[in-house]
Formats: C-alpha cells, sequence, structure tokens
C-alpha cells in the first residue's frame, strides 16, 4: 500500500521491550519534548484494525496504543517554518 512520509513531534523512541522472535529490543513511543519521528503513515481500514492489535500484541499488554498527532510531508518534504 502507498503511504505519506509523516513527522510524529514530541515523542522519540524507546526500545524497552525484548521481543522473544527475533532476540532484539522492540521500538515503541515514549513522550520526549523537541524530539520528532519520522516515518512512513498508512491508512488502515477499520475492518482490519483488530489484526494490527493482535500482531502487535494489545490482547497480551505488550504494546498500549496511544494518540499521536502526525503532520504529513508536502511533496515529500516537511516545512522548515522559515519558508
Amino acid at each position: 500500500p502507498k503511504g505519506a512520509l509523516g513527522e510524529a513531534k514530541g515523542v522519540g523512541l524507546v526500545y524497552d521491550f525484548p521481543s522473544r522472535w527475533w532476540g532484539g529490543r522492540v521500538a515503541g513511543l515514549t513522550d520526549q519534548p523537541g524530539a520528532s519521528v519520522h516515518g512512513v503513515v498508512f491508512e488502515i481500514a477499520e475492518k482490519d484494525w483488530p489484526i494490527v492489535q493482535h500482531k502487535e500484541g494489545a490482547v497480551t499488554g505488550m504494546c498500549v496504543e496511544r494518540p499521536v498527532t502526525v503532520t504529513l510531508a508536502e511533496d515529500g518534504k516537511f516545512s522548515t517554518g522559515s519558508e
């Protein structure tokens, strides 16, 4: 599926959960004033959301859903505020 570049401000990545599957640590979000996380934003149909919740471990408490405000890039670029 096609996604859009996005930036979530005021949050940072934290690798605080060990994966038994591949032996590394899984990234989550934490409040971090002044920080930002860039990524690709995908629209997920409401009917498909339970599948995402299951894969992310919501049922077992391995992840906790939280609201995050994301700014989408225009034409693949973010405004610096000086333009």
